[in-house]
């Protein structure tokens, strides 16, 4: 299980990301939810991977993930709960999130309810704009399924 808060280098820059990373371009899909429309699991179809290679953005996380985010979450209404990210895919995934207060959180292979190689976060939930990357741990690109949830 590999999970954890990160500061990349391209973060700091501001608006101007390191050349072949993920920025903040509009992404594919964007939602609107409330905390509690979450309460119910929502499940998002999503082709895994990209063209970035996350070694080369800072602290060396592996993976490769599209540069503008594959989905954008705006959430309000939190009130104290907990938001779930997790990806399920037949391929290695691995999960990149910029919460609305601009920290990224990484994570590959923590889904141990399912005993797979299936990425898992739980962050503390922000009212505002969650981007997603949802990438592959190799390069390669796969059918996968993010799944998005509040408790």
């Amino acid at each position: 299980m590999y999970s954890k808060i990160l500061t990349f280098a391209f973060c700091a820059l501001g608006t101007t990301a390191l050349a072949d990373c993920p920025d903040f371009s509009p992404s594919s899909e964007t939602h609107w939810f409330t905390g509690y429309d979450l309460g119910v699991e929502a499940a998002f179809d999503v082709i895994a991977g990209g063209e970035n290679n996350l070694e080369n953005c800072g602290p060396g996380e592996l993976g490769w993930v599209a540069t503008p985010s594959d989905f954008g979450f705006n959430v309000e209404e939190m009130d104290g709960l907990t938001i779930n990210f997790s990806a399920v895919s037949d391929c290695d995934t691995v999960l990149l999130v910029n919460d609305p207060m601009g920290e990224w959180h990484y994570n590959d292979d923590a889904n141990v309810a399912v005993m797979t190689v299936d990425p898992m976060l739980d962050l503390i939930g922000l009212d505002g704009l969650y981007n997603i990357w949802v990438g592959t741990i190799d390069g390669s690109y796969c059918e996968a399924k993010l799944l998005v949830e509040t408790y």
